[in-house]
């Protein structure tokens, strides 16, 4: 699905305190776009805000020793649970490993209490729960395998990001970097890197100063695939085409 910047703007002017949900029933979009977008909006508050809420830490730690939970600490400063979590465990003693291992298995906590509001507060948290960031990982991969079924099935010949890894040779590498220019659908290009997400204008900007424009300079013109979508005119490189997932589905 692609959105006009109006679009776009509408919704990003109303999406403080909506849930993905509520804006798939007042804009019409997908839960896909939806939920990017919430997740893209939350990632930048707490960027924002992250330095800020950690310098808090000791006095929420105090609060938390007062009987307040994890949960109810998270929605007094509006922070998302699981890293209200992680400050208040590493002023409660724990090593970093430690915090992981029960971010991960809550159950793996001696601590009852703990163990219990960790249970809590990361089944409310929508963006950096451990369970969401392995879940987007398989989304991310299943993206990837679209993409290569998509390509084998046309008997087009690459190389993948796994396959280069490790050569030196390709400081940066895409998802796909094909062994010869190929014409893909009108598109004669050299490489392809796959989104399993939407494409903001911030999410674009982000993902060109990172990663594509590197792979524009080392192997030229190249296509991104958003798998959500993205807003249209996000892109003004004439090396990189933005396409979204039905570019892919024939």
């Amino acid at each position: 699905m692609i959105l006009t910047r109006e679009q776009y703007n509408r919704i990003m002017d109303a999406i403080d305190g909506l849930t993905p949900e509520e804006l798939v029933e007042r804009f019409n979009i997908t839960p896909q776009i939806a939920y990017s977008l919430y997740a893209q909006n939350i990632i930048r508050y707490v960027k924002r805000n992250h330095h800020r809420i950690k310098r808090l830490s000791p006095q929420l730690y105090g609060e938390w020793k007062r009987g307040k939970s994890i949960l109810h600490i998270s929605k007094e400063k509006r922070f998302p649970p699981t890293l209200i979590a992680g400050f208040l465990l590493r002023e409660h003693g724990m090593r970093r490993s430690e915090i992981q291992r029960v971010l991960l298995n809550p159950e793996a906590c001696h601590n009852r209490r703990i163990a219990k509001e960790l249970k809590e507060a990361l089944g409310k948290d929508r963006v950096y729960s451990p369970e969401l960031n392995t879940g987007r990982s398989i989304e991310g991969r299943k993206g990837e395998e679209r993409l290569e079924e998509y390509l084998n099935r046309h008997g087009i010949d690459y190389y993948t990001e796994r396959d280069l890894r490790d050569r030196e040779e390709f400081p940066k590498t895409p998802d796909i970097l094909f062994k010869k220019e190929e014409n893909i659908r009108g598109y004669v290009v050299n490489w392809i890197e796959s989104k399993s997400n939407f494409a903001s204008p911030t999410e674009f900007r982000n993902n060109y100063r990172r990663q594509l424009s590197s792979y524009t300079e080392l192997f030229g013109t190249g296509i991104v695939v958003y798998w959500y979508g993205y807003v249209e005119g996000v892109n003004t490189d004439p090396s990189i085409y933005v396409v979204e997932g039905e570019f892919f589905k024939e």
